[in-house]
């Protein structure tokens, strides 16, 4: 998070500056030095990335090991838990849909593969 308290430093100093109009002519090395900032807030965006994916597909995978189907493509929950706060994620973020308005079974907007076996 320090990253993101840095570059948010960063961007008012910056905005500050524009305003005053000073700092305009900056040296090669404070533009190499922001660069390098740039490159570091974009590796740490991948990461986030890569860890939301990893995160929504792990969802899915619950909501296929543990809904029971009712009829083909809905999936419904037993019982209030965090089977209701997986749909609602799903939901949210245009993954699925309800499929009542009792909004206890969803259906997804896209075909979701199930994770693979990992083959050890």
């Amino acid at each position: 998070m320090s990253e993101m308290s840095d570059t948010f430093k960063l961007v008012n100093a910056m905005k500050l500056a524009k305003t005053a109009q000073v700092g305009l002519g900056m040296a090669y090395f404070d533009v190499i030095e922001l660069l390098g900032e740039l490159e570091l807030l974009k590796d740490y965006i991948a990461e986030l990335e890569t860890r939301l994916e990893s995160c929504e597909s792990a969802l899915v995978s619950m909501v296929y090991q543990f809904f029971y189907q009712p009829e083909l493509g809905v999936l419904a929950h037993s019982f209030m838990s965090a089977e209701e706060e997986a749909c609602e994620y799903l939901i949210k973020y245009g993954i699925a849909h309800w499929s009542n308005e009792r909004k206890n079974s969803i259906v997804f907007d896209e075909v979701q593969e199930l994770p693979k076996e990992s083959e050890e």
